[in-house]
């Protein structure tokens, strides 16, 4: 048997992606609905391949596969193959001959070997200018057939089982031509991708997204293929998933019940900009009854699509929508705003906008509703929670424990506080002595509190 069909030589798309070849996909069909054989850790074949991997180290993986064909019949023999492309992915490996390559070229360059004679001329010539003798592995010593297992991946058989269910579901998405999904989070980043990759969305049915390339409509395409298992593979991370592959053969359908069968691969939450970091601490930090969710869903509406970026919900139902209107460019500047205005005028949900004083002189015209919140330099915590109190009443706010014993705050600082200073003067005294501090915590600590004229100004006033 040929070692290409155990051992792909495809590459992995990223590092915690693993396609299976389209030859190594097992699942059955049942009318349109594609059922993936997916494994645990209980699997007899896994068993088998995963030990005999494990003592293989310092063999050529063709050794390896010589071992491991004892192990295949009929009925298993894709499973098996797939189980060997995943270990082999995951393992260190190293050429058998560093000098392979020049040896092969060296050898092709003399000319056709038409005789027995010719071809042991031409092996002498090479032994003769390697100072090595040639052998059929030092020819072919860096392809995968003749490569060394050097060290067997330090991974349990439960974290092998769920990474070959991963590349199973990917290698079916190479099939695809269309992807339907939903989750219950963080779904910009998700699109974001798409558009990277050239993919295009829209809206099916309520919550849901559908994601097509161009090519993929007329004939199968691999570059769209490969697209599609790299977004299958980022979807089926995220919380509440839905997902539907649609292929010519059937559709896979995943779900939330099926991530025990996939590798917990935590996500880092990285914001787009510092101010939706401070947005979500001051949520999580004031609210206790209030679930905060980043880039909740993509609301289509006849101009285009928004995502907003944090969908609040009390325990009641309750909700509103929270974007940033940060600024870059002048051209952003005009499509923001644009988009919010029409989608101020086409949506019936509650919307807060934070807006950066820059960006709100750029509003020309257009008449501000009373739920965008108009910044300077930072964010006013106050404000937004006060709004938020208003659109969604019956809230609960954090009980403070002690807060104030705390903050630590040099004692010449207050010999520097006085009645009626500006909140701008005492930011700096703060600021001088490197102190990051909410301001109102630290004025009250002090002994003040700060009376705001409005939301760029404010002095402080002692506290009775």
């Amino acid at each position: 048997m040929n070692l290409d069909d155990y051992i792909s030589q495809e590459k992995p798309i990223s590092e915690k992606t693993i396609i299976l070849p389209k030859n190594l996909l097992n699942f059955r069909k049942f009318g349109k609905t594609i059922k993936p054989e997916f494994i645990d850790d209980d699997d007899d074949d896994l068993k088998k391949c995963y030990d005999l991997w494990k003592v293989s180290e310092g063999l050529k993986l063709k050794e390896i596969k010589d071992k491991i064909a004892e192990i295949e019949d009929f009925s298993n023999y894709k499973k098996v193959r797939g189980i060997v492309h995943i270990l082999s992915q995951l393992s260190q490996l190293t050429k058998s001959e560093e000098n392979a390559k020049e040896i092969r070229k060296f050898i092709f360059l003399q000319g056709p070997a038409l005789t027995e004679d010719e071809k042991e001329r031409i092996i002498k010539e090479a032994e003769k200018e390697f100072q090595t003798k040639i052998s059929e592995d030092k020819i072919w010593g860096d392809i995968n057939p003749y490569k060394v297992l050097l060290k067997a991946p330090e991974l349990s058989i439960q974290d092998i089982s769920k990474i070959y269910n991963l590349s199973l579901a990917c290698g079916i998405a190479l099939l695809s031509y269309r992807i339907n999904f939903k989750v219950s989070e963080n779904i910009g980043d998700i699109i974001r991708l798409s558009k990277k990759l050239g993919l295009m969305y829209d809206s099916t049915k309520e919550g849901w997204i559908s994601v097509f390339g161009p090519a993929t409509l007329i004939k199968e395409s691999t570059k769209y293929s490969l697209y599609f298992s790299i977004l299958v593979s980022k979807i089926i991370r995220k919380k509440g998933f839905e997902i539907e592959i649609e292929t010519e053969k059937g559709i896979l359908k995943l779900s939330q019940e099926h991530k025990k069968f996939f590798p917990e691969i935590e996500e880092d939450v990285k914001f787009d900009s510092s101010y939706e970091e401070q947005v979500s601490k001051i949520i999580q930090d004031t609210f206790t009854n209030i679930n905060l969710t980043r880039e909740p869903e993509a609301i289509f509406f006849r101009e285009g699509v928004f995502i907003p970026d944090f969908k609040l919900r009390n325990d009641e139902g309750k909700e509103v929508l929270i974007e940033i209107a940060g600024f870059w460019t002048e051209d952003y500047i005009k499509k923001k705003i644009e988009k919010l205005k029409k989608f101020w005028e086409s949506s019936q949900r509650k919307i807060i906008v934070l807006a950066s004083e820059k960006l709100a002189l750029s509003f020309g015209n257009i008449k501000l509703p009373d739920d965008v919140i108009v910044f300077k330099n930072e964010l006013p915590s106050l404000e937004l929670i006060k709004k938020i109190k208003e659109i969604i009443p019956n809230t609960k706010i954090t009980k403070q424990k002690n807060q104030t014993q705390e903050i630590q705050i040099p004692d010449e600082i207050k010999d520097k506080i006085r009645e009626g200073m500006s909140v701008t003067e005492f930011q700096k005294i703060l600021q001088n002595y490197k102190l990051d501090l909410d301001l109102n915590k630290a004025a009250h600590y002090l002994g003040y509190k700060i009376e705001w004229k409005s939301i760029f100004d404010g002095t402080l006033k002692k506290e009775k």
